[in-house]
């Protein structure tokens, strides 16, 4: 895989979190993958660490007077029992098994012929089986075989879709755009960029936004503007694009829901992955006041050359709503206890938002919306959606 470099071609790559996913989703020699999943899942010392763990919450669950560990972790969520749990859990396995096993087939016969036909010296060859399909298999050939039956639907079609990017149609400012306006039509929430306070945040890409429960002027309000309406807009170097005004005007707007502090673009030294941070929780305060939550929300999304702002996948577009689901956990639940608010709940329950929430990456009407070339503006085509 790496040829004519120092070193006979051998290379020493660290296995950041971004690392291993590029090498199961982009290198097509198996023994590569395979070291990088035995790396990432084998370590002896992290068996070892888990080991420990599986004994001191038995020893934890015994105290407590509980038969095991799944019994007390179980006990106050919905499924109850850990027969319930797994009952459920055979259920949809041998309801999936079928869908599964053609799958994994299909991906298999795929494997085989990408690296079945590398020569018998080649690195492919050298630890592994090409006829066999294994765990750091399933990264590579899945996204391919999707890939080539898109395309196959696609070339299927005459009305030139063939060839699209996807990313193209799903800038950054487009998408957020987008998303205020599903928070505003299904929830009653608007977002309201408001100016960051010196000393307030971590990075200038970090946007500080108001999530409020009601409208008083749509032209302020993330999602509704008029398109060729820069009064009071801002655009800065994060790349996405919201309506600004001050925090004064932002109360007078509507109730003041909670604080969301927006970071989502990539960078050198950053979180990886992405993830909803609680800062302040909500609680009920003595005076009989309710604390609205801070929250922030972070995000890995590679700005784009080209477009001056990050591009999203359809996996991506995916996460952010996601992320955003948990954002309207956070900031619609009332509780009078902190430690009860938002996304503080059981671990059955706080999914259940953002689960929701990515189906709207799959209602081809609101994708459409969230949609426009970062060149042209023009919307996703029907065939596409």
């Amino acid at each position: 895989w790496i040829e004519g470099g120092k070193g006979g071609g051998v290379a020493k790559l660290t296995l950041t979190r971004a690392m291993y996913h590029f090498i199961l989703n982009g290198v097509p020699i198996e023994e590569v993958r395979k070291a990088a999943y035995t790396a990432e899942h084998g370590l002896t010392g992290r068996v070892r660490t888990l080991e420990r763990l599986l004994l001191a919450r038995h020893a934890l669950a015994l105290e407590l007077q509980f038969p095991s560990f799944a019994h007390l972790s179980m006990c106050g969520k919905m499924a109850q029992t850990p027969e319930a749990a797994r009952a459920m859990l055979h259920t949809l396995g041998e309801g999936l098994l079928k869908k599964a096993e053609a799958e994994t087939g299909e991906m298999a016969a795929l494997k085989q012929e990408v690296e079945g036909g590398l020569p018998s010296d080649s690195h492919a060859h050298s630890h592994c089986d090409s006829g066999r399909f294994e765990a750091w298999d399933k990264l590579l050939y899945s996204g391919q075989v999707r890939s080539r039956a898109r395309l196959s639907a696609e070339g299927d079609k005459a009305n030139g879709a063939s060839g699209i990017d996807i990313r193209e149609y799903l800038p950054l400012s487009k998408v957020m755009r987008g998303i205020g306006e599903v928070l505003h039509r299904v929830f009653g929430v608007t977002l309201t960029l408001v100016p960051m306070p010196p000393g307030q945040t971590w990075h200038s890409d970090v946007q500080k936004i108001l999530v409020r429960s009601r409208v008083h002027r749509p032209t302020e309000v993330l999602g509704h503007g008029v398109a060729d309406n820069t009064s009071g807009r801002v655009d800065n170097a994060s790349g996405h694009t919201l309506d600004a005004a001050s925090d004064s005007e932002a109360c007078d707007a509507g109730i003041i829901l909670g604080t969301l502090f927006l970071d989502v673009t990539a960078r050198s030294g950053k979180f990886e992955g992405a993830a909803h941070f609680t800062v302040q929780c909500a609680r009920q305060m003595p005076s009989g006041e309710y604390r609205a939550p801070i929250i922030a929300l972070c995000c890995n999304f590679a700005k784009n050359a080209r477009a001056k702002e990050p591009l999203l996948s359809h996996s991506e577009l995916e996460t952010l709503l996601h992320e955003f689901g948990h954002v309207l956990h956070s900031v619609l639940g009332r509780t009078q206890f902190q430690h009860l608010s938002g996304t503080r709940s059981v671990a059955d329950v706080v999914e259940v938002p953002s689960t929701l929430m990515e189906h709207f990456a799959y209602e081809p009407e609101v994708v459409k919306r969230m949609s426009g070339h970062f060149r042209t503006n023009e919307p996703l085509p029907e065939s596409v959606l």
